[in-house]
C-alpha cells in the first residue's frame, strides 16, 4: 500500500486478516496490523487510538511513534505530528525515512526555515535524492519555480529509481501550480511513456490520473474520459476505480461512474469505500444538475473524510447548490494551505491549489446580490 500497489495491497491485507485470528502474535506485531489496516482504510480516529496503545507498551521503538504522525496531521493536528516524528527521531537518528517525513512535515505547518535542518540531516547521511526532492517543494513553496522546476527534473536524472520515476509529475504539479497546465500535461505524457516501457503500472496510472485532472481543468472532457478508459484497464483497485468514476461523472459520463461503483459493491465495506460511494454519488448528481441533493451528498462524504484536509469537492458542492458563503470560506481555506498540496506534491491531484486560487478570484470579483 505505501507504494501504491492498491490491488495488491488489498489482496494482501484480505488474506493477513483472514489469518491473524488463527495465529499466535505478540501486542507488538497486532497492533501494527490493526494501526496500519486503519490507515489503509482511511480510519484515521482508529489508527490514531491503535498506535497510541503501541507507543505506550513499546516507548523505546520508533515504529510507533513514526506511523502516528500521518493521522495526526491528517486529523488537523500537525504540531501534535511533528513532536511524535521528533520523538521517533531520538530513538532512531539517522533513519532516512524519519528524517524526509520531518522535513515534509515542517513544509505542510509552513515552517519553511525549519525544514532546512532535516533536509541537511538527509545530506549528512547519504540521501542527496530525498534532500533535494524536499528542497525543491520548498523552492516553490518559496516562490522560486524555477529553481524547483530544475531540482525535479536533476531528479529524473539521479540514481534513486523511485524519485526518478517520480520526477515528471513533482514538474507537472510545479507547472500546474503556476499556471502553465500545457506544459505540465506534456512533462506527464513523457512520465507516462516511460513508465509503460519500464512495466512501471503503479506509477503510469498516477500519472495518467493527474492528467486526466488536467484535461478536466482544460475543459477537455473526451480527453478525460479516454486517461480514465486507460487508468481503469491498469488498476482494478477500489479506491483508483472510486478517483476515475469521480471523475467520469466531472466529464459527463454518469453512467460509467455509477458502472463502476455497482462493480464495487462487493467491496469491503470500509470508511475509505464509504466516503468514496457518497462523494460519487454527489459528483453523479451534481452533473445531472441535481445540486442541492449533491450538496448533501459532499457533506456526509466530508464527515467520513479526514478533517485536517481541504476538501475541493466541498468547495465546488458548495458553490454549484447557491451556498456561495460556505464555497469562498472554503475555497479561502484551499488557497492559504498550499503547504498541504506541497507535502507530497504529486499524491494529490496536481493544480488543485493554483485552480482553487482562481476560483476564489472569480468569487471575490463576482457582483453582490444587491449590485445586481
Amino acid at each position: 500500500m505505501a507504494n501504491r500497489h492498491l490491488e495488491e495491497g488489498v489482496a494482501s491485507w484480505a488474506k493477513a486478516r483472514s489469518v491473524m485470528p488463527r495465529r499466535q502474535l505478540t501486542k507488538r506485531e497486532e497492533y501494527r496490523l490493526r494501526g496500519l489496516y486503519a490507515h489503509d482504510t482511511r480510519d484515521y480516529e482508529e489508527a490514531e487510538r491503535v498506535y497510541r496503545l503501541w507507543l505506550m507498551a513499546y516507548p523505546n521503538d520508533a515504529l510507533p511513534f513514526f506511523y502516528i504522525a500521518r493521522p495526526l496531521m491528517l486529523l488537523g493536528r500537525t504540531n501534535d505530528a511533528m513532536q511524535m516524528l521528533e520523538a521517533a527521531r531520538t530513538r532512531e537518528p539517522d533513519a532516512h525515512y524519519i528524517l524526509a517525513n520531518l522535513g515534509m512535515l515542517q513544509l505542510r505547518a509552513g515552517n519553511l526555515e525549519a525544514a532546512r535542518e532535516p533536509i541537511a540531516a538527509l545530506r549528512r547521511i547519504g540521501e542527496t535524492g530525498w534532500a533535494d526532492c524536499i528542497e525543491g517543494q520548498l523552492d516553490f513553496l518559496r516562490s522560486d519555480h524555477a529553481a524547483a522546476l530544475a531540482r525535479f527534473e536533476a531528479l529524473e536524472r539521479g540514481s534513486d529509481a523511485e524519485l526518478a520515476a517520480r520526477a515528471p509529475s513533482l514538474q507537472a504539479a510545479t507547472l500546474a501550480d503556476s499556471g502553465r497546465t500545457e506544459e505540465a500535461l506534456v512533462r506527464l505524457e513523457r512520465g507516462i511513456k516511460a513508465d509503460m516501457a519500464a512495466g512501471r503500472h503503479v506509477e503510469q496510472a498516477d500519472k495518467l490520473l493527474h492528467a486526466a485532472t488536467l484535461e478536466l481543468a482544460l475543459g477537455r472532457s473526451r480527453a478525460c474520459r479516454d486517461r480514465c478508459v486507460l487508468i481503469e484497464q491498469i488498476d482494478q483497485s477500489s479506491e483508483r476505480l472510486a478517483q476515475v468514476a469521480g471523475l467520469f461523472a466531472r466529464a459527463g459520463f454518469p453512467a460509467e461512474a455509477e458502472r463502476i461503483m455497482r462493480g464495487l459493491a462487493g467491496s469491503e465495506p470500509t470508511r475509505g469505500l464509504e466516503a468514496d460511494r457518497e462523494r460519487v454519488r454527489a459528483e453523479v448528481l451534481l452533473v445531472r444538475g441535481q445540486a442541492r441533493q449533491a450538496w448533501v451528498s459532499f457533506q456526509r462524504a466530508a464527515t467520513l473524510d479526514p478533517p485536517g484536509v481541504p476538501h475541493e469537492y466541498l468547495a465546488r458542492g458548495a458553490f454549484a447548490a447557491g451556498e456561495t458563503g460556505t464555497a469562498r470560506l472554503l475555497y479561502e481555506r484551499m488557497a492559504a494551505d498550499v503547504g498541504y498540496y506541497w507535502q507530497s506534491p504529486d499524491f494529490e491531484p496536481i493544480g488543485t491549489w493554483f485552480a482553487a486560487r482562481q476560483r476564489l478570484s472569480t468569487l471575490d470579483n463576482r457582483p453582490s446580490t444587491a449590485a445586481r
